[in-house]
This record gives structure tokens, C-alpha cells and sequence, in this order.
């Protein structure tokens, strides 16, 4: 294949023809109104890209038609080939085919308007150069041949280490870091094809990592003891920076920069990272993950949520999540917050963290991290124990299961500007890479599943009853059991049930001890108001 780059555009797309003795050209119409910057042969197709995207001909020219599926910036400035994959620089990234032009994924360097690009091939690898003039810099990313898999792809991290956290550059994601057990952080500049140990200086296990999208791209990494670390040389060297604190950290936020831990520690910078101080604590339980992008919230143990009371202020207030269970992580940001924890919760907010809501996961597995791209904040993947991935397209309120090809535990993902280049890690060295989205969606849960996921409720046992009596229930699905009971005239005087089940069968006490005579309700509810089922029972004295 070939590739031949136009020195600028053309009102028409022109086809030349050898002749023994002179050059002929024939005009012909050409895609988009003619505008051309750039053409590529394959063995039976010319290609054509310019101000419209990406044009395909089979008759030399004369007739053509668009496939701009996937590519997201359609001014084309080079097409390219490998051999195998097709390329397309635009003047917002690099887009890869890999079916010869039909559909594109982002392939890195969102953003960036690329003038000049090519392709070489040398040992297994594609070797991508990309130079921008705007940005006035060239680009190289070395990229192996199974990049082309489809779905997730395990990559070999060179490590047995449980990996904790993943992270990438904000505008280059072919570049990213992940750090874990005993102070390993690797790093990848090619969309996790092959990565490469840095030297952390510690043997503290790290569990947070972060690219701080800030003027010269720190990035920052926390973990035991306190210990918090920062390049500005993507890894060269890490720098020991004074927490204050021996506490355990978890997590950092990727904006508006906080990091928290063990005891309901939560630290702040207000100079990029450079010297952190602990804001005024609010619990003394575990904080697991933070978020500080549209709205300051953090999660923990015991069901803890923290909301910020401003995005200067450093009092934050504990919110009502209507769960016990253990909380594990939460997206970069969004406008609509999700928090998931053990047995496969999943909470969704849609007024800030004002109100949550469960939602049917469909899996009892702990779930440890959530993460989406900021191209599409409807799309969010969750990843948990036994490579467990979960994606929504429709910001949280349905769920699917994505195949990984694992069964190790995962704990963390990240996608960002791309809806389609993402990285997951977990135990033993774990490491999975998409440059799909994570491939199909299977199982996915749009209410009409046809098995109800309350399946029975039973009347209660005795009944009428003096004091106490007993209630049975089966729930066919896992989900956030809520057992109420409410006086005739719909107050609630219990709380039976307040937590994620798995499915089977289930009987609960009710002690009406200090309740008068009377008819009362009680009404089980699984996974919001669309799943509820009541009965009537007689209290007697």
C-alpha cells in the first residue's frame, strides 16, 4: 500500500495516467465537493480523505462513498497503512482501522491536529510518527501488531505484583502508568503493548495514581505510610512529597487535587501537589476512593459517602447512602454520580449525591472501581473481583457484562478522552487493554428480562400476631433489598432490610414490640420502586 499526502487541498480530486512519452490527467468529481487532502491504495480500493472524513472508490474515482464510523474528527490530513491496519491523522488525533477503512477507533494523541504522519514497521512492532505544527512537536509511539484484538486484551506486565490503580496522560492516552504492591509502578507509551518498570524509590504498596492535567502533566501516586509521590518527567524520576501523615492513602482525585485514606484522612494541595494538608475529619472510617471533577464526593467503608460543601471549601459533610456495605470507587467525574462497593452495589445520584439509588448490577461480586470517558459520560465501566467488567451506555441506569478473559480480581479502569482506548489491572501483574470500548455488551438489563426479580412474597407467619412474627420472601435476582413497614396511614415505623442480597430464599423477624393494635403493611422492594411487592398483616394485643 501506498500513501501519497497533498500539499494542500484541491476543489478537485484529479487521477493521473502514465503514457510512454507524457503524463495525462483526467478530472473527475471526487468525494465531498473534491476537497482531497490525501489518498491511499489498497488492492482493490482507492481511498480518499479531506474535510469530509474518509472516502472509498472502487471505479478509479468516478463514484464514491463515505465510512466515517468511529472517527470522531473528520478533516483527514493523512491516511497510512502498516500492512495490516489502516491509519487516518486528523487535526484532532490518530484514528486506527482495522477493516480496511469501515469503521475507526482513536488510537491516541486526541486533540492534537496532526499535519504530517507515517507508518514503519521494523521487528514485530508498527512504529507511528506523528508531527503537529501547531503543537510544534513530533510524536512516535511504537505499537504491536495485536493492538488489532478486539475486546480486552491481556498484556504481559512483566510482574507478579497485584496492581492496585491505572492512570493515563490526558491528551496522549497511549501513555499510562500503574502502580501496586510494594511500590512497583509500571509505565506504557504504547497503548499498553509493552511496559516498562520505573524506579519508585519505595517499597510502600501504592494504591492511588493520577495524571494531574495541569501545566507539565505531573503525575502523583499515594499509597502506605503516607507516602506520596510526583514526576514531571513521566517516571524518569519519582520525588518523595511530605503527606503529614503515616495513614494509609487510596485514592487521588485527577482534579481539584485531593487524596484520601485509612481513618477518614483527607488531604488537599492548592499548589499542584507540592506540599499537601489534612482538611478537618469527618470520620474515622476507611475512605476508598475520591472524586473531585464536577462535584467533590469520596467513598468508604460502611456504606460512608462524603459530599464537599464547595469546590473551595474544605468542610465536608457525610451523606445518607442508604447502605451498609463497603464502598470501593467512583468515576473521575460526571453529571451523574455512581459509587459501587461489595456485592455487586451500584449506586446512581442524579442531583450531586443528594439521593442514591441501587441499581441492578445482575452479579453479587464485589465490584472495586468505576471509570468512564469524558467524550461520552453515558458509557461507564466497572471492574471487580473474578474479572468482573460491567459497562452502561445510558449513564448507569442499565447494566451489561463485558467478557475480559480473566478471573483474576480487578481493581481498577480508566478511559478518558477516547470512548474506546481503555486500561483495567488487578492481581498478580494483571493488565488489560481495549482500544474497542471493551467489545460487546452482553446481558443487558432493560427491565424486560421476563423473570420478575421479586418472585415471591409470602403472607407473614402467624398472623394475626401478639408480638412477633415472621416474613418470607424470594427474590430470583441479586440486588439492594429495601423490607418496610408502614401503619395504615403510610408512615414508616421499620426498617427490616436495608442492604444487597444474593437470590434465593430469605426470611426476616419483625418485632413489633411498642406498636399499637392495628392493620399494618409491609412492603419488600428490590432495586427501586419498579420491583415492589405488599402485604397486609394484624397486629393484636
Amino acid at each position: 500500500m501506498q500513501s501519497l499526502r497533498c500539499v494542500s487541498s484541491v476543489s478537485l480530486l484529479l487521477l493521473s495516467f502514465a503514457a510512454p512519452a507524457r503524463t495525462q490527467w483526467v478530472q473527475t468529481g471526487g468525494p465531498y465537493g473534491g476537497i482531497v487532502k490525501t489518498f491511499l491504495t489498497t488492492d482493490d480500493e482507492l481511498l480518499a480523505g479531506g474535510g469530509g472524513g474518509v472516502f472509498h472508490s472502487t471505479d478509479n474515482g468516478a463514484s464514491w462513498r463515505v465510512s466515517n464510523t468511529g472517527l470522531e474528527y473528520t478533516d483527514v490530513h493523512v491516511l497510512a497503512s502498516d500492512g495490516t491496519n489502516l491509519y487516518a491523522a486528523t487535526y484532532g488525533g490518530v484514528f486506527l482501522s482495522q477493516d480496511n477503512g469501515e469503521t475507526w477507533v482513536n488510537a491516541g494523541l486526541a486533540g492534537v491536529d496532526i499535519d504530517a504522519f507515517v507508518v514503519s514497521t521494523s521487528s514485530g512492532l508498527t512504529i507511528l510518527y506523528a508531527g503537529s505544527a501547531i503543537a510544534a512537536v513530533v510524536f512516535v509511539s511504537m505499537v504491536s501488531f495485536s493492538l488489532s484484538s478486539a475486546g480486552w486484551v491481556s498484556r504481559n506486565s512483566g510482574t507478579s505484583r497485584h496492581l492496585y490503580d491505572v492512570t493515563a496522560n490526558h491528551g496522549q492516552d497511549e501513555k499510562a502508568w500503574a502502580c501496586g504492591e510494594g511500590g512497583i509502578i509500571l509505565h506504557t507509551t504504547n497503548l499498553g503493548a509493552t511496559w516498562v518498570q520505573q524506579s519508585s524509590g519505595t517499597t510502600n504498596t501504592l494504591y492511588g495514581i493520577a495524571f494531574m492535567e495541569i501545566s507539565g502533566g505531573p503525575v502523583t501516586a499515594v499509597g502506605e505510610n503516607g507516602t506520596i509521590l510526583r514526576t514531571t518527567n513521566e517516571g524518569t524520576t519519582w520525588m518523595p512529597i511530605a503527606s503529614g501523615t503515616t495513614a494509609t492513602l487510596r485514592d487521588i482525585s485527577d482534579f481539584n487535587f485531593h487524596v484520601v485514606g485509612d481513618s477518614g484522612t483527607i488531604l488537599r494541595t492548592t499548589d499542584n501537589g507540592l506540599s499537601w494538608y489534612q482538611v478537618p475529619r469527618v470520620t474515622t472510617r476507611r475512605l476508598n476512593a475520591v472524586s473531585n471533577g464536577f462535584s467533590g464526593i469520596a467513598c468508604g467503608d460502611s456504606g460512608m459517602i462524603l459530599l464537599r460543601q464547595s469546590s473551595v471549601s474544605d468542610i465536608w459533610n457525610a451523606a445518607n447512602s442508604g447502605t451498609a456495605a463497603d464502598l470501593h470507587g467512583i468515576p473521575m467525574f460526571s453529571s451523574k454520580d455512581i459509587v459501587v462497593g461489595d456485592m455487586g452495589l451500584i449506586l446512581r445520584s442524579t442531583n450531586f449525591g443528594g439521593a442514591w439509588f441501587p441499581q441492578n448490577s445482575r452479579t453479587t461480586t464485589r465490584l472495586n472501581h468505576a471509570e468512564y470517558s469524558t467524550n461520552n459520560t453515558s458509557r461507564v465501566y466497572c471492574v471487580g473481583d473474578g474479572g468482573t467488567i460491567l459497562k452502561t451506555t445510558d449513564y448507569g441506569a442499565t447494566w451489561g457484562r463485558q467478557q475480559s478473559g480473566s478471573t483474576r480480581n480487578l481493581s481498577s479502569v480508566f478511559f478518558y478522552l477516547s470512548d474506546n482506548v481503555g486500561y483495567a489491572v488487578g492481581d498478580s501483574g494483571t493488565i488489560l487493554t481495549t482500544i474497542d470500548g471493551g467489545g460487546a455488551i452482553t446481558a443487558i438489563d432493560e427491565g424486560l428480562s421476563g423473570v420478575p426479580l421479586v418472585s415471591r412474597v409470602d403472607q407473614n407467619y402467624p398472623n394475626p400476631f401478639n408480638s412477633a412474627t415472621t416474613i418470607s420472601f424470594q427474590i430470583s435476582e441479586p440486588g439492594f433489598v429495601m423490607f418496610k413497614v408502614f401503619d395504615v396511614l403510610g408512615r414508616e415505623v421499620a426498617m427490616l432490610v436495608n442492604e444487597q442480597m444474593s437470590p434465593g430464599e430469605h426470611s426476616i423477624a419483625f418485632d413489633a414490640t411498642g406498636l399499637a393494635t392495628g392493620v399494618y403493611l409491609y412492603s419488600l422492594t428490590v432495586n427501586g420502586a419498579s420491583h415492589t411487592r405488599a402485604r397486609r398483616m394484624l397486629l393484636l394485643r
